[in-house]
């Protein structure tokens, strides 16, 4: 049988797994205009309704937004709001008429909401939604777009607040350049901040109530020291919940270049003895030499971490001996994962984790980049098949970017 002509149910469920991991709203768009069989089939599966992608293009087009919205016959839904042109597409006037009218009816459905939008946007927004409760939400990643070009970098901690309710059951928190206010979330598991005003309470005191039940931290794109902080407790607070902690591209902020260790206070404030794995991006200069301080006590920081992960990391600027330094932190680590790491990462730290069986005894396989290495077979062995490994990939890479030219 062709597949033209297979049953609306069995045709559904292929188009809900196409869609999977994609702006599916887009690939249904496309599928839907095949024929009048597939359009048939796509619109009476609500199922394949369940992820609504809004953009300032749609202002203007409010009844195909709201047919998107009864496709999905009252399920609970993910919603993403993504206005972030500066340059705007609709008055102060007609975006909250489009939230009102199409928006606000179905926000107490959303099982997850991504809200990517200006500060202008933001106003209608958090003006709209002020009394909304949020029944099913879980999920919530909010981020107000060009935040670091605005005149004043930083505005008072209250300025942009997501209203919501005290005790709400989300689980998962996203926050750039925002907050949620002194809010308790129960059942919080995953906080990821973009920026560290995301903590701060209306009284300009960190929130702890966000950390109480978090049981993963990720602090992203982060400036230190921040300056706009007074003291060390102000800046990071003890998280005793969390077990998985993850530092991503955290920068100096110019007034910690020629002053020595002036960005330990911010590591040594995260003071979580708890962790069984840290997973630690893209760090450079002086937050990794700042960084290597912090470990270097008599007690350890992390004596119960288990997993080290390593992404985009390069030790280029560490001798093998800083790299035996920084493992031997961790004497209870039991796997260690680097992915993107340049060339000199990931020789380094074979080298010394296979010619010092004493340190970090409990690692018997190292994974570099998906390929897992026996720390205890031959180094040249081992160094062979990474650089078949790396060699490959580096081919495929120049061969698709000569398939493109080709293209173009």
């Amino acid at each position: 049988m062709s597949i033209q002509f297979f049953p609306s149910e069995i045709l559904a469920q292929i188009f809900a797994t196409a869609s999977q991991g994609n702006e599916g709203m887009i690939e249904l768009t496309h599928v839907s205009a095949v024929s009048r069989w597939w359009r048939a089939a796509t619109l009476c599966a609500s199922e394949l309704w369940l992820n609504i992608y809004i953009l300032e293009t749609d202002i203007n087009h409010a009844d195909v937004v709201l047919d998107d919205f009864q496709r999905s016959q009252e399920r609970p839904v993910s919603l993403d709001l993504e206005f972030t042109s500066q340059e705007p597409h609709a008055t102060p006037s007609q975006m909250r008429t489009f939230l009102e009218s199409v928006v606000q009816s179905n926000i107490k459905r959303c099982r997850s909401l991504t809200v990517w939008a200006t500060r202008p946007v933001w106003d209608a927004i958090l003006a709209t939604f002020e009394q909304e409760t949020y029944p099913v939400l879980r999920a919530l990643d909010i981020m107000e777009a060009f935040y670091w070009s605005r005149e004043q970098p930083h505005p008072s901690p209250d300025e942009l607040t997501f209203p919501l309710p005290r005790n709400h059951p989300l689980e998962k928190l996203v926050m750039h350049a925002m907050n949620v206010g002194d809010v308790m979330l129960p059942r919080m598991r995953a906080l990821r901040v973009g920026d560290l005003r995301g903590l701060v309470g209306a009284d300009g005191r960190i929130n702890s109530w966000l950390l109480q039940g978090s049981r993963k931290l990720e602090l992203c794109h982060l400036e230190i020291p921040p300056m706009h902080f007074q003291t060390v407790e102000e800046r990071i607070p003890a998280a005793s919940s969390v077990v998985h902690l993850k530092l991503a591209r955290i920068h100096a902020s110019s007034s910690a270049y020629g002053t020595q260790n002036d960005c330990a206070p911010f590591f040594d404030a995260l003071e979580t003895p708890q962790i069984r794995t840290l997973e630690l991006e893209e760090f450079h200069g002086r937050v990794w030499e700042d960084f290597l301080f912090t470990l270097h006590t008599p007690t350890l920081k992390y004596p119960l971490l288990t997993i080290l992960l390593l992404k985009s990391f390069d030790f280029q600027d560490l001798s093998y001996t800083g790299v035996t330094l920084f493992l031997r932190s961790f004497p209870g680590l039991e796997s260690v994962v680097l992915t993107g790491c340049p060339l000199v990462t990931w020789e380094c730290c074979i080298h010394v984790l296979m010619l010092h069986p004493a340190l970090c005894p409990n690692v018997s396989l190292v994974e570099v980049n998906g390929v897992l290495l026996d720390r205890h077979e031959p180094l040249p062995f081992a160094t062979a098949r990474l650089l078949e490994d790396h060699e490959k990939r580096e081919r495929r890479i120049q061969g698709r970017s000569f398939e493109n030219q080709e293209l173009v």
